[in-house]
């Protein structure tokens, strides 16, 4: 599937997966729901990111991958990101100072 710009419909109602609970279960399982996109480019305040389905502990969440992940994604399981649906992946959490902030941000575990 080619990836195109769209906005965040139903997904907003939904929480994002979070790097502290990627540290207590670093496992998520890529899903399509019902009446949703997977994947989809979404603009936010950091720039344009890829916004994928998942669940986390049997939960519901939206990821917004970074450029690193999802490159790291398409080499691991391929450009086509209909063939992600439904694949386990496991991340990590990398801490990230930007000025006074320390940002912990989510990876593709290699």
């Amino acid at each position: 599937m080619k990836l195109q710009k769209s906005e965040i419909k139903s997904m907003v109602d939904i929480p994002s997966l979070q790097a502290s609970e990627v540290k207590q279960n670093s496992k998520i399982q890529l899903v399509k729901r019902d009446s949703e996109d997977f994947a989809k480019e979404v603009d936010t305040k950091f720039g344009r990111k890829l916004l994928l389905t998942c669940t986390w502990n049997n939960e519901n969440r939206v990821w917004f991958v970074n450029k690193t992940t999802q490159n790291d994604l398409i080499d691991k399981l391929g450009d086509d990101s209909e063939k992600w649906i439904n694949q386990e992946i496991d991340l990590r959490t990398e801490s990230l100072t930007k000025g006074s902030d320390i940002l912990e941000i989510i990876y593709l575990k290699k």
